[in-house]
């Protein structure tokens, strides 16, 4: 029971920290599961007349059976405020059609290919092989869908080629020519394990050293190779997202017949200017990504120290491992002890030994009567009939223990009433569960006033100051680690807003959890020094009650002291195994069950505490389960998996949008 309320929230972080696994999952299991490439090997040839022609070549490696695979080939894109200029983005670099596609396949290697069949989509099904459709994509994407059959079996290989030209793909200036084109796009969903791109001029005379070639990607590229007529750069492990492009400036003799003429002198210096700028912004990456490694090994850190800082305030006096205590307690009420044990107000531990607490002290009469039918959705074999005791001074009692009353006897509202206007009102306590589990507004309003009191009772245990001064020193570190988290991935990253979002939206979970662990870390409350020497005696206590074996020793025990023990066992969470224990040694002496349950009515209670906390803990749920046979809070739990499903549907929702865009533009998807 002690820390209980760190162990609900840890239960909770690490219900949502499963929904953010499970949707990074969903996100790519179609991925990372039915297909990856090995390689992709790309061929782009700059024509005199300023097309591109490109091959491709792709290794596939195939998980699962597959009826083909797709490959969209983006060739223009345009957006609000887009402009015609020397940025990436530019007007000026976007192609005006993908012509003479050709895709070929083979299962053995490059060197056995076969030409597929092009036909259209209408005539295509799954199970056709070498054949493959072209599907115009217009809108603020323009693609060709290159969408091939060719069934694949699970773990086996496919080596693809497709060719096509890219028309209007290069910039004529009066004094160079340009090509800046995206070989690998960001939208891929898939990892590559090597990429090469090689770049060679139709127009032989192009004498490629005085190229300049500059590559990008938020990677590590290869230096750039110039042999043999051709320029060549390469990188491994390309993960999905990640894009690779690169602009080449050249001799306009090379593209003398190009149809996209610039009447104007290449601006060289601008050229400079945009190339350093995006090689900061590379870097600017790199550091973005360390900024991470720290960040997050900051806080693996600091979490550790917190934890052991935090642990070692809150255990001090505290003993590892307590002496037995062999004497029930009596200095403090069983609220405060619960508190002690950090335990929440609606805990159904408390009930049940506060109950037997007022039995065993004569404020409350307790009368056990044997079920002469048993309900088949109620396990427990007796009714436990409870009244006040008329001669007891209810003025004694402290403020839980009437709200208690007040919540058992008066059903109607839980405002305080005279406890004496009950004393001649009897109640069954499993038949008053189903009365109350059916009124939720007055099982909240006694939760709420539960929670008000308790506060009290744990400023008074607990030392406040300590609480303070871990709370402003855990919220200052957390906003610390906020804003550097902010700072490196809205300022350091060079990514656009939109995937600056998509890293944000899973850092703020991982940040939230992060700031709620270390938050219940620092409530683990330290004791105010007066109280140290009880919480070891307690503690002492439930080691006591927990060892039967020493119990048994001490037999023949007093009956009132056996009575204390149960108190104190319920609080424990054990007053069903050390009454059964005491039901054992009264067996063993020839009294039967009808003598104990008769004579000894809070052994029987004991017996079914289990049964009878779970419906306790159903009535302040607002949901009874029925019978006392207990669904232990069956309404509070429903709503906490409902919020676990809606973040869960929420954050797919989210990423089955992301895919969706992916669909039109994504390189390859399965069928």
């Amino acid at each position: 029971m002690e820390n209980m309320l760190n162990k609900n929230i840890i239960k909770i972080l690490f219900t949502f920290t499963l929904s953010f696994i499970f949707c990074i999952f969903i996100q790519n299991v179609n991925a990372t599961s039915d297909y990856s490439i090995n390689s992709m090997q790309v061929d782009a040839v700059i024509m005199k007349n300023g097309d591109v022609h490109v091959t491709e070549k792709l290794v596939y490696s195939f998980n699962s059976e597959m009826n083909g695979v797709y490959r969209d080939i983006m060739y223009n894109y345009n957006f609000n405020g887009q402009k015609d200029n020397m940025e990436p983005t530019s007007l000026r670099y976007q192609a005006k059609q993908i012509e003479n596609i050709k895709a070929y396949v083979s299962n053995n290697g490059f060197n056995d290919l076969n030409e597929c069949i092009l036909e259209d989509e209408a005539s295509l099904s799954n199970g056709m092989d070498k054949y493959y459709s072209v599907t115009q994509i217009t809108g603020n994407r323009s693609s060709n869908q290159v969408k091939l059959y060719s069934p694949a079996k699970n773990d086996s290989k496919k080596y693809i080629m497709y060719e096509y030209d890219i028309i209007g793909a290069t910039v004529l200036y009066n004094d160079a020519g340009e090509f800046y084109w995206n070989f690998i796009g960001k939208d891929w969903d898939t990892s590559i394990g090597f990429v090469e791109v090689n770049i060679s001029f139709e127009d032989e005379s192009q004498n490629i050293e005085n190229v300049k070639v500059y590559p990008h990607g938020y990677m590590k590229i290869n230096d750039v190779v110039k042999e043999n007529g051709k320029i060549s750069f390469s990188a491994r492990n390309v993960s999905s997202g990640k894009s690779i492009d690169a602009r080449l400036v050249f001799d306009a003799a090379s593209i003398k017949n190009a149809s996209n003429i610039r009447n104007d002198n290449y601006n060289f210096e601008e050229l400079e200017k945009i190339e350093n700028q995006m090689t900061i912004d590379k870097q600017r990456y790199y550091i973005h990504n360390y900024g991470y490694i720290i960040i997050v090994t900051v806080a693996v850190i600091s979490f550790i120290i917190i934890l052991i800082i935090f642990n070692k305030l809150s255990s001090r006096g505290k003993q590892k491992k307590p002496d037995y205590y062999m004497e029930p307690l009596d200095n403090m009420s069983m609220s405060s002890y619960n508190c002690m044990l950090g335990g929440m107000a609606n805990n159904a531990n408390l009930f049940m030994a506060t109950i037997l607490d007022l039995c065993n002290k004569k404020y409350l009469i307790m009368d056990a009567k044997k079920k002469l039918k048993k309900s088949a959705f109620n396990s427990i074999e007796y009714d436990y009939n409870i009244s006040i005791n008329k001669e007891a001074n209810l003025e004694e009692l402290n403020d839980y223990e009437i709200r208690l009353l007040n919540y058992l006897y008066n059903k109607e509202n839980t405002s305080y009433r005279k406890i004496e206007n009950f004393k001649d009102t009897t109640i069954e306590l499993n038949e008053r569960f189903k009365e109350l589990g059916k009124k939720y507004s007055v099982s909240t309003t006694f939760y709420n006033e539960c929670v008000k009191k308790y506060k009290i009772i744990k400023d008074n245990i607990f030392d406040k100051d300590y609480t303070k001064k871990a709370t402003k020193g855990v919220a200052i570190f957390s906003v610390v680690m906020a804003v550097l988290l902010l700072v490196n991935i809205f300022i350091v990253s060079p990514l656009d807003f939109n995937n600056k979002l998509l890293e944000f939206i899973p850092s703020l979970f991982i940040s939230i959890f992060y700031i709620l662990f270390i938050n219940t870390i620092a409530a683990n409350k330290a004791l105010k020094q007066e109280y140290i020497d009880e919480y070891n005696k307690l503690k002492g206590l439930e080691r006591y009650l927990k060892e039967y074996s020493l119990i048994k020793d001490r037999y023949p025990i007093e009956i009132t002291l056996w009575e204390r023990y149960l108190v104190f066992a319920s609080l424990f969470g054990i007053a069903k195994k050390v009454a059964k224990e005491f039901k054992e040694e009264l067996v063993a002496n020839g009294y039967d069950d009808n003598y104990i349950y008769m004579y000894y009515p809070m052994i029987n209670i004991s017996m079914h505490s289990d049964t009878i906390n779970s419906s306790f803990a159903s009535s302040l749920s607002g949901g009874y389960s029925g019978g006392g046979s207990g669904g232990g809070g069956r309404r509070w739990r429903r709503r906490r998996c409902l919020l676990t499903i809606y973040l869960v549907s929420y954050e797919c929702k989210f990423l089955l949008i992301k895919n969706k865009n992916i669909y039109y533009s994504n390189n390859i998807i399965d069928i």
